[in-house]
């Protein structure tokens, strides 16, 4: 996915260590307002950062990645931190 690639490359760069991020729960389906719509979690995993750096980088990435912007607003991104 590469999405999600653009985003660890970037969390990566901003951390400078090994990082992962994996899409998990992955759904399509209704939407509430009509139509249909797609939402995934991602799973950040940081060794060795602690969590309120991490939810600052994994916010940086979103605002940096292209791919982030490109779907802002129209795809549900959950992030949950390992």
């Amino acid at each position: 996915m590469k999405p999600l690639r653009s985003l660890v490359t970037a969390i990566s760069l901003l951390v400078g260590s090994v990082s992962t991020v994996t899409a998990q729960d992955f759904q399509k389906g209704p939407r509430d307002d009509g139509g249909f719509g797609l939402k995934v979690k991602l799973v950040v995993s940081m060794p060795d950062t602690d969590e309120a750096t991490i939810e600052k980088i994994v916010e940086r990435g979103h605002f940096i990645c292209p791919y982030s912007n490109a779907t802002h607003g129209n795809i549900v991104v959950e992030t949950q931190i390992a």
